[in-house]
């Protein structure tokens, strides 16, 4: 009987699930557009944007709401009060243990890599101005035989950037955006009619 008690109370404590209703309807409503989401995506990766297409970045992303949003899925911070399996940050979803420990100490910074650069995307995009940031671009360029490990981990942070930007905008955003809303009986009713196949 402890067990069950503390059960209910622990489901009490719960979370919502890691977006909100209403981050789910802006989400539904910002999402939708490829177009757009590509020019997210090459604001993101420092790509080359009209004035127009920067205007209506910062724009839709000037209200903190939505700002948020676009945070939590592609940098995201630890918050370490979430729903179980549901705390992550760039770092959670390494696994570095089959690797030596040289090698994952290398992956570990180029993860530091990307996270810096996303930091730095995010402050421009909260329009903050940032000097002496990384550039995108130069990821690939190598730093010289004494600088082995740092171009390394750059090459990580940037290959790691690309897909994870795509993932997060096409993969996981739009995805949501695109999910029709049901009811519990209109789900019942389709999950029934898919068994049926």
């Amino acid at each position: 009987m402890q067990n069950n008690k503390t059960l209910q109370d622990i489901g009490k404590k719960l979370k919502p699930m890691r977006y909100s209703e209403k981050e789910l309807s802006l989400i539904k409503n910002t999402f939708t557009d490829v177009a757009f989401i590509i020019s997210i995506r090459n604001f993101l990766l420092q790509g080359e944007q009209t004035e127009s297409e920067l205007r209506m970045i910062k724009s839709v992303f000037g209200t903190p709401e939505t700002f948020n949003i676009l945070k939590k899925a592609v940098n995201p911070d630890l918050d370490k009060s979430a729903n179980p399996f549901q705390s992550v940050d760039l770092f959670s979803s390494m696994d570095v243990q089959p690797v030596p420990v040289e090698h994952a100490v290398n992956l570990i910074a180029g993860k530091a890599v990307a996270k810096k650069y996303l930091d730095e995307r995010f402050d421009v995009l909260n329009g903050k101005t940032v000097t002496g940031g990384i550039v995108f671009d130069d990821l690939v360029k190598p730093l010289g035989k004494l600088k082995k490990a740092e171009t390394f981990a750059n090459f990580v942070a940037r290959n790691f950037l690309l897909s994870h930007i795509d993932s997060q905008l096409f993969g996981s955003l739009m995805v949501i955006a695109g999910t029709k809303e049901e009811t519990v009986e209109e789900q019942a009713a389709r999950l029934m009619q898919d068994s049926s196949k």
